[in-house]
């Protein structure tokens, strides 16, 4: 059998072996001009994989019908900074987000969308319509991906959109005061994520990012129970219906809730980050779960603007070795990216390119079934 780079994730999701480790990476559009990225390029183009379909599902403002716009109010020498709106029935819902000049991908919320616990009451009051699926929506993913990308159909994850859309020293607060209201919007938002589930109806990845702010230090196992388990098991019931497989995106630490999430109907998670970043040793993970659930991890690249290539390539050979065998292993860095977007100056992003390039050599090298 040839092997694509899409077989090759089919391959590890479905605890087969391929002919080598699939890599998970992609490069971000600007640097993909960058003259000193041009080698990464031709890696990544011949070599890697990643998950890719067509945008957010329940995108706009998650879910509610809105109008957008979106202008630069103000600037410095280092950032702009955005005001986006979104323009609904009942109002508009502001965000202000800074952005570094140098390194476009960066940013930071200056004021979230829920800033007030008002603007989280009229989010409330907010329709959330089903959502239209295009008759074509299969052939957008199909031309999406080819032979590089794994079909992925993503949506906005209701807890996780309120945990990053809320200041959180308020967010978590709401919780236990208005646990009411809280509930009030996620079950709109779970109707209408499980009316688009059953419309799309098809055998991909679904995709969320959510669980990272629902663990520790934020939320305890009951609390995470009452918002989030009950509503994923029957989301994620109906992913499995489809004939798809559920694949979240969680850093710090997971270990301890692998079961728990497994139970709750995930069946792939990525980037089961080690100590001190997390908490998992990634072949203990693999070893406690077996074939209930695939990882992606869990190379440390948020600090490849200062890691050694030889402790690079250490790490990509151990991990390999540990969790290669029998499959449902994707070599992975802490993002899909491996920090080509978390640079402040072009020293760094010349540095960072240089461990990528090895680190996607490491894992031809030694990736090899």
């Amino acid at each position: 059998m040839e092997f694509t780079n899409r077989k090759r994730l089919e391959y590890a999701l479905s605890f087969k072996e391929p002919d080598r480790v699939p890599i998970e990476l992609w490069v971000p559009e600007n640097l993909k001009i960058y003259p000193k990225a041009q080698e990464l390029v031709e890696l990544v183009d011949e070599y890697c994989g990643a998950f890719k379909g067509p945008d957010l599902v329940n995108g706009g403002l998650f879910g509610v019908a809105s109008e957008f716009a979106s202008s630069v109010i103000d600037e410095d020498k280092v950032y702009t900074y955005t005001e986006n709106k979104h323009i609904t029935k009942l109002g508009e819902f502001t965000q202000v987000v800074q952005r570094d000049k140098l390194n476009i991908n960066y940013c930071h919320f200056k004021k979230q969308f829920f800033h007030e616990l008002e603007e989280l009451e009229k989010f409330a009051e907010c329709d959330f319509p089903d959502i239209d699926i295009s008759n074509d929506y299969d052939k957008q993913i199909i031309d999406i991906c080819g032979d590089d990308f794994m079909p992925t159909i993503a949506f906005s994850h209701p807890f996780g959109m309120l945990a990053r859309n809320c200041p959180p020293e308020k967010f978590y607060m709401w919780l236990y005061t208005n646990p009411e209201l809280i509930h009030k919007i996620l079950e709109k938002m779970y109707r209408q994520i499980n009316k688009a589930i059953y419309d799309v109806g098809l055998p991909y990845v679904y995709y969320f990012c959510a669980l990272e702010m629902a663990i520790e230090p934020w939320l305890g196992r009951e609390m995470f129970d009452e918002f989030i388990f009950d509503y994923d098991v029957k989301m994620n019931s109906l992913i499995h219906q489809n004939g798809g497989l559920v694949r979240h995106h969680a850093h710090g630490p997971v270990f301890t809730h692998l079961e728990h999430w497994a139970d709750m109907g995930i069946d792939s998670l990525e980037p089961m980050e080690m100590a001190p970043l997390g908490d998992t040793v990634l072949s203990e993970a693999k070893k406690l779960m077996g074939n209930r659930m695939s990882f992606g991890g869990n190379i440390p690249s948020q600090i490849f603007a200062t890691i050694s290539k030889e402790e690079i390539e250490r790490m990509v050979a151990e991990v390999i070795e540990s969790c290669a065998p029998g499959g449902g292993f994707i070599l992975k860095g802490a993002s899909s990216v491996c920090g080509l977007n978390s640079f402040k100056t072009l020293e760094q992003l010349d540095r960072i390119i240089e461990s990528v390039v090895h680190f996607v050599k490491c894992g031809i090298k030694h990736g090899s079934y």
